[in-house]
């Protein structure tokens, strides 16, 4: 166990508790009354880049009303976060999977201190993050339809100038080494979020 002087149940109610009390979550959920989820089908949030701020954002996430909740989740799963290191992107994938997941994570990893959590996390990168936290109308722009003569869509064919000769694997390869390391880390995730939930703290 990371931190002795609490036990599971004592670190889930002081994190909810300093998450809900401090000043910048009360004035983000006073500024953005996002209660209704009509109003959420014509808005869209801005993730941070900042590895620290999507970390805050992962945690804070799941103390938001259920709208908020369930709109930010869905954005932040489908998004794979690719200027991200390996090692962050599982993390933010662990910290997404389920609340239970991201308290059992953040209370048995040897990763952060105690202090870490409670002082940089729910301190410092969450009020950051919510200070930064935009929403941002979609716009839908008319499509004004342009008549052209002629088969305009090539789709992914390379220009002639282009072209690589039959006998070049170097693409195959390259392609075969990201889905290689795409399948490692999903099936890396896979096991750390089976081990979390067979925790019974």
């Amino acid at each position: 166990m990371r931190d002795k002087n609490l036990t599971f149940s004592q670190f889930n109610i002081q994190l909810e508790r300093n998450i809900r009390e401090s000043n910048g979550f009360r004035k983000f959920l006073a500024i953005h009354v996002l209660d209704t989820p009509i109003l959420l089908e014509n808005l869209t949030i801005r993730l941070p880049k900042d590895f620290r701020r999507l970390r805050a954002l992962a945690i804070v996430l799941w103390f938001f009303p259920d709208p908020l909740k369930w709109n930010i989740l869905l954005k932040m799963s489908f998004n794979k976060f690719s200027w991200l290191n390996q090692k962050q992107q599982i993390e933010i994938s662990v910290l997404l999977s389920s609340k239970e997941n991201m308290l059992k994570y953040l209370f048995l990893t040897e990763r952060y201190t105690s202090f870490e959590i409670f002082g940089n996390f729910l301190g410092n990168d969450i009020r950051d993050l919510l200070i930064s936290l935009k929403f941002i109308s979609k716009v839908s722009s008319v499509k004004r339809t342009s008549r052209r003569g002629g088969y305009q869509d090539h789709g992914s064919r390379r220009p002639p100038e282009r072209w690589l000769p039959r006998d070049d694997f170097s693409l195959t390869e390259y392609q075969l080494q990201k889905e290689k390391k795409a399948y490692l880390q999903t099936k890396y995730i896979r096991k750390l979020l089976i081990y979390l939930e067979r925790q019974t703290l």
